[in-house]
């Protein structure tokens, strides 16, 4: 098994964890990671992301097993041998908005043996994406200290109003809509929202409460100084050039299709317009967050 092999533990335990709030540019970065070479990629696991939740609930050699075998087995050497894959190009996470056609299908040319699959295996990299776990990082760093942190950062009045178009907050959701909700004396509240926080956030409009998540998030991000921090306006300015940034500070190259996708982006919704009604204390305290991420951010 790989789990006993300590290279591959090694492997694991430098993978590429990618998260921000949502609507922050996760999946565009996500897709960036996924099209250098080397790198096989999740696309919201929901078995990492339910482990994260139940990191401080379980013994840490059962985190490791599950961790282990779904970032290495299930990502990595499945990945290689072309099993499970989303071809659906409409996708956000479809691998092929990532890898070119010739990238993908050269994997079903032939049947992968375990022993090719894990040896090349040790030699690429792990990414995944999870939105909203920002507060969950020192939890895994505690299991693997190298793993290499990217978090997004937006400024929140964007945010904030796509969060509402999806609707997550305004209280007409049920738990079928989004795996990021939790009940609470049913109530449906960010599933990572603590509940010494949840009477203050029930009491808030949807607007509010969109900002009060997100300056309860990134408040945890000011306790990881080592963390690559990605602005999403600066990212829009300059691509190429926060993209090769990105690839520098990981040890990553670009890959077949990472030209392309940096030549598509374009910033969709603009940035200071601010949602009627919205509490201009609570809004200001997410603006402080973000101007204190931002001196961070590249």
């Amino acid at each position: 098994m790989p789990l006993t092999d300590p290279r591959a533990r090694e492997m694991v335990g430098h993978a590429v964890c990618l998260t921000g709030t949502v609507r922050t540019g996760t999946t565009l970065v996500g897709t960036l990671l996924h099209s250098m070479r080397g790198v096989e990629y999740g696309f919201e696991p929901a078995t990492l992301f339910m482990l994260f939740l139940l990191l401080d609930r379980m013994p840490d050699e059962a985190a490791r097993l599950i961790y282990e075998s779904y970032a290495f087995e299930e990502l990595m050497l499945n990945g290689l041998a072309g099993r499970f894959m989303n071809l659906n190009p409409h996708d956000d996470s479809s691998i092929l908005r990532a890898k070119s056609f010739a990238e993908v299908f050269g994997r079903f040319e032939k049947s992968g043996r375990f022993a090719e699959l894990f040896d090349a295996g040790l030699n690429g990299t792990i990414a995944y994406k999870l939105p909203n776990i920002i507060s969950r990082i020192p939890l895994l760093r505690n299991l693997y200290p190298d793993t290499r942190v990217v978090v997004m950062l937006r400024q929140p009045d964007p945010v904030a109003i796509s969060m509402d178009r999806k609707g997550w907050y305004a209280g007409t959701l049920n738990h079928r809509d989004s795996r990021m909700l939790r009940e609470v004396d049913g109530e449906l509240v960010p599933v990572e929202l603590p509940d010494s926080a949840v009477e203050r956030w029930l009491k808030l409009s949807r607007f509010d409460r969109c900002y009060d998540f997100y300056r309860w998030e990134y408040q945890a991000l000011l306790a990881l100084p080592d963390a690559l921090i990605i602005n999403y306006e600066s990212l829009m300015e300059r691509p190429t050039e926060i993209t090769t940034l990105l690839a520098e500070r990981l040890g990553l190259e670009f890959g077949v299709k990472t030209a392309e996708i940096i030549g598509q982006i374009r910033e969709r919704s603009p940035r200071n317009v601010v949602p009627e009604g919205v509490s201009k204390e609570i809004r200001e305290e997410a603006l402080e967050v973000h101007r204190q991420c931002a001196r961070l951010a590249i």
